[in-house]
């Protein structure tokens, strides 16, 4: 089941990218790439906040209108946790970025992904009587949501080039039974690139 709808989800992010594709020329496309650190905020007694985790970012947005504030894109990701392992993920975000006085690009971003993360221990399954062996891995669907500070931006040659500050929270689903909605965390620097 949860196969069918990351392919529903993939299938469905696929026909809306190649449909603006076709749409609208290559100067309307843009490149994000993103590193930060991550954290994980959970209601668990003595959980502490610790940003040691990092995280590493690549987007591929289509921008609407003249003005270009609205866009819509896949953003791929690898996070790194002491405490949760390593996990990659996938998500369909649409942004809104208008720019004031002139320069400075304030942006808000939301949507849906999925994550695959990879446990870093060896992990049990309760099955109603006994604890069992449990799977080094685990699909989970996640809502971003992100806010960021930018500029735009500074051109060399045909290439401009936006700087930016980003804070992301990753609302995850379906962690662990006593943990249904888990939320993650990053500050990132990251850089948008288009013609």
């Amino acid at each position: 089941m949860k196969k069918m709808k990351l392919s529903i989800l993939l299938a469905m992010g696929t026909m809306t990218l190649s449909w603006l594709r076709a749409q609208s020329p290559a100067s309307s496309w843009q490149v994000d790439l993103a590193a930060g650190t991550h954290s994980v905020y959970a209601p668990v007694k003595n959980l502490k906040y610790d940003p040691t985790g990092l995280i590493t970012q690549f987007g591929v947005y289509h921008h609407t209108g003249s003005r270009q504030v609205f866009s819509m894109g896949f953003q791929f990701g690898l996070s790194g946790s002491k405490s949760m392992g390593d996990a990659s993920f996938a998500q369909l975000v649409a942004r809104f970025t208008p720019v004031i006085a002139k320069h400075l690009e304030l942006g808000l971003g939301t949507g849906i992904g999925y994550r695959l993360s990879g446990y870093p221990g060896s992990t049990l399954t309760w099955d109603g009587q006994d604890w069992q062996k449990g799977k080094k891995f685990k699909g989970l669907f996640q809502v971003p949501l992100q806010l960021s500070l930018g500029y735009r931006s500074v051109k060399i040659q045909n290439i401009r080039l936006s700087p930016y500050l980003a804070y992301q929270v990753q609302g995850v689903f379906g962690y662990s039974p006593d943990l249904s909605f888990l939320p993650l965390s990053s500050y990132s620097f990251g850089l948008k690139i288009n013609k």
